[in-house]
């Protein structure tokens, strides 16, 4: 079993009591009409994702009642650049993680993957990253 079929197995476990959930393509999403829905595509081999993972939920579990609709999906259910777009509409070229998406009152109002979805997330929840 690689690292990433590691993370995968225990997810649920690590997620639970947490305010982030796990999606995936086949589930109907409902948008928030107020608020905010973050969607983050993560590689569960990649140490920084995990990382990014791990300071994201603490810093979540510092307030009570998170306004924010959190989500992850593993990115390697996309088999084609065509899959994200299912996750994140107008992603583009996907070619490193996180891939990240922010719904605001229903609306998709950014988009990142990379370097820039890193500093898209760390900058929405003050996250101080590695």
């Amino acid at each position: 079993m690689d690292n990433g079929s590691y993370v995968r197995a225990r997810l649920s476990q690590v997620l639970s009591g947490s305010a982030v959930r796990i999606t995936d393509s086949e589930q109907v999403i409902t948008l928030p009409a107020k608020g905010q829905r973050i969607l983050i595509g993560v590689a569960f081999y990649s140490l920084s994702d995990l990382k990014l993972l791990d300071a994201l939920i603490k810093k979540l579990a510092k307030h009570e009642n998170p306004a924010d609709q959190i989500e992850i999906f593993d990115v390697l259910s996309c088999k084609t650049m065509m899959d994200f777009e299912r996750y994140i509409p107008g992603i583009g070229p996907v070619y490193q993680t996180p891939v990240v998406g922010i719904w605001d009152s229903g609306k998709l109002v950014l988009k990142a993957s990379g370097s820039e979805g890193r500093k898209l997330l760390a900058d929405q929840y003050a996250l101080h990253l590695e």
